[in-house]
This record gives structure tokens, C-alpha cells and sequence, in this order.
């Protein structure tokens, strides 16, 4: 493609690439996992691009096979969805709501507002429980049934670190 600009006597430079460290800290305690990702810890390279949105282990919560296991959103008081179900569509559900500061695209229709930052996963009589104790404003469970954009169910927590608005003039989103 750099022939092709060159040849149409347009010259350009090249985007920069993201270019950052994160740190995360794991720790297991009788409570369970926990996991921490102080924001103001990430670093950047001069001139490269900030970091959107994190997901952290965002495949924590996945199911790899045709077991019967279904996904706990906060979609009001709760929901369960069939991980196997490829039928549903993904979610993106903010916790406490969406920020209506932004103009966004990630609005979940006829969803109720999730008013607790906890997702799952259950499985038989397996289950896990994820309660996020900080950092839950600026977050959002993201459930994903297996279809033909994920080939595995999963579901996790995603963080915007550096929020920007998604509208385009023509009326189309920018994502």
C-alpha cells in the first residue's frame, strides 16, 4: 500500500504503535484471587497512543466445550445466560449505568442498568463469583455466547482508561 501512495504522490506518516507497560498484581488469598491494575501505573512511550480499554483475563470466565454452563450478568437483579445459546448476542453492560457524559455506541438495548459490578460463570456445581471492589465506574461485564464471532463463551470485566466519544458526522459509529 506505501506503493500506492507513493505512485498517487501522497505521502504520509505512518500511525505510531502503542507502545505502553502495564503492570498487573495477581494475588491469591483465603478469600479467593485477587487482581489489581493501579491506572496510574501505566506507562507511556512518548508519542504513542494511549490505551482505549483494558480487559483483564478476559478468557478467566470461558467455556471451551459443549458444557451446559451459563454466564451471570448484573442485568438488573440478575441473569443468567446459556453459554451455549448462539442465538444471543454479546453484551456490554456498564456497571451502575452508562456514563452520559460520552455520546457511545455500547449501549445494551432493553437491558436494566446493572447497578452491581459482579459477573460469573456456572458450571454444574461448579461456580466462581467476580465482585469488583474498585474501579467499578469506570467498568463493564462484557458476556460473549459462543457464535460465529466467539468461538467460546466468556465472560470478564472491561475497563475504559481513556474514554473518548465514537460519533461520526455521517450518522455511522467509528467503531
Amino acid at each position: 500500500i506505501d506503493q500506492i501512495y507513493t505512485d498517487a504522490g501522497y505521502s504520509y506518516k505512518k500511525p505510531d504503535t502503542p507502545r505502553f507497560t502495564v503492570a498487573l498484581d495477581y494475588t491469591l488469598t483465603e478469600n479467593g484471587l485477587s487482581v489489581n491494575l493501579p491506572v496510574d501505573q501505566i506507562r507511556y512511550e512518548e508519542g504513542s497512543f494511549r490505551l482505549y480499554k483494558i480487559r483483564v483475563l478476559p478468557y478467566f470466565g470461558t467455556v471451551t466445550d459443549k458444557a451446559s454452563a451459563e454466564m451471570i450478568i448484573p442485568d438488573g437483579s440478575g441473569a443468567l445466560i446459556d453459554c451455549q445459546d448462539e442465538t444471543k448476542a454479546s453484551i456490554s453492560l456498564p456497571f451502575y449505568g452508562a456514563d452520559n457524559s460520552l455520546w457511545t455506541v455500547e449501549t445494551a438495548e432493553n437491558m436494566e442498568q446493572a447497578t452491581l459490578p459482579v459477573y460469573g460463570l456456572t458450571r454444574g456445581d461448579n461456580a466462581f463469583i467476580a465482585y469488583v471492589s474498585d474501579g467499578e465506574a469506570i467498568g463493564s461485564v462484557e458476556c460473549h455466547p459462543k457464535n460465529s464471532v466467539y468461538p467460546f463463551a466468556n465472560v470478564g470485566g472491561t475497563y475504559v482508561v481513556h474514554p473518548f466519544e465514537t460519533f461520526a458526522s455521517n450518522g455511522a459509529s467509528t467503531k
